[in-house]
């Protein structure tokens, strides 16, 4: 009888740190770009303006989380990817890494729901 192991798997590969710093790098640099309409749809706009495209700074998150699948995962992409946005010039400088930790942390909370499995 096959037993199935547990979701909580903590042994990163060096596949997974390369999957993960490489979509970092890229999110970080798409998302700067992103931040920079989002600024002006929010000023323009107001915050409905902001709030239409806050959605698309988490593609990173999703794509983190079903290729690599283990806890911390998507932490360790919200501060690699909120550091190379400070890195590029921000506009929100360093609160931006408070967002993408925050980000990431509701990330975590629903895969730990289940179970970082499918």
């Amino acid at each position: 009888m096959k037993s199935t192991a547990s979701g909580w798997n903590f042994n990163y590969t060096t596949r997974d740190i390369v999957i993960i710093a490489v979509i970092a790098a890229i999110a970080g640099v798409v998302n700067t770009g992103v931040g920079n309409i989002w600024y002006l749809a929010n000023s323009s706009l107001g915050p409905l303006g902001g709030a239409l495209l806050q959605g698309t700074f988490m593609w990173a998150y999703v794509l983190v989380m079903w290729l690599v699948r283990k806890p911390g995962a998507a932490l360790f992409l919200g501060i690699i990817e909120t550091a190379v946005e400070v890195l590029l010039g921000n506009a929100s400088g360093i609160g931006t890494l408070g967002w993408g930790i925050t980000q990431a942390l509701g990330v975590e909370g629903v895969m730990a729901i289940s179970n970082y499995k499918n």
